[in-house]
């Protein structure tokens, strides 16, 4: 996109090659003008530990802020959290408004046999909630609430990330190679408007 070849400062879209960018550097994937909607990379939060339950390594963005106007869909994304004995608090805003939403997920002690086979992220391994509406900014909060070492040993890594509805199965072997898993894409709503 040239200088001075879109609306807003915000609009602009930053093509190196093949890719296209946000002005905040962000990777977008797919842009839909009849819907106002742009489909964009988002990096899992990952924490891992040891056998005894110290923390390895682990990957934070730290935050996440959309400029003005864009805002995380609501409608079309979920908020995962993924792991044995973890909990995942993300926290942004609406304009001045403070809003936050979690889960924990769960593993019953002593069994690796109790990750939801069934891909229904309804607790056990894996726990998803809803996005609240409105949000342009968020901060993702990952903590390991249980120092489970039967867990640990073929779980070692806990996740927490916002993406696309049914672009994330929950089964064990999804559990199992997330570690891998660089990326989930994420819709953002947009508006063309004058603002003050």
């Amino acid at each position: 996109m040239e200088e001075g070849c879109y609306l807003r400062e915000e609009f602009f879209i930053n093509c190196v090659r093949t890719t296209a960018y946000l002005t905040t550097g962000d990777h977008i994937v797919d842009i839909s003008v009849d819907d106002g909607e742009l489909r964009m990379l988002n990096d899992p939060e990952q924490n891992c530990y040891d056998a005894q339950g110290n923390l390895m390594s682990s990957f934070h963005r730290s935050l996440f802020t959309l400029p003005f106007p864009y805002t995380i869909s609501d409608t079309k994304n979920k908020f995962y959290a993924v792991g044995c004995d973890t909990s995942a608090m993300l926290q942004g805003f609406r304009g001045e408004e403070e809003l936050s939403t979690g889960c924990i997920s769960i593993c019953i002690r002593n069994s690796t046999g109790s990750i939801n086979q069934d891909y229904s992220c309804s607790g056990v391994g894996c726990c998803q909630t809803n996005i609240p509406y409105g949000m342009n900014n968020q901060t993702l909060t990952l903590d390991k609430y249980e120092n489970n070492a039967t867990f640990v040993q073929f779980y070692p890594c806990c996740y927490a990330f916002i993406a696309e509805q049914g672009h994330f199965n929950s089964s064990l072997a999804c559990l199992i190679e997330l570690f891998n898993f660089k990326a989930f894409p994420m819709v953002v709503n947009w508006a063309i408007g004058i603002w003050e």
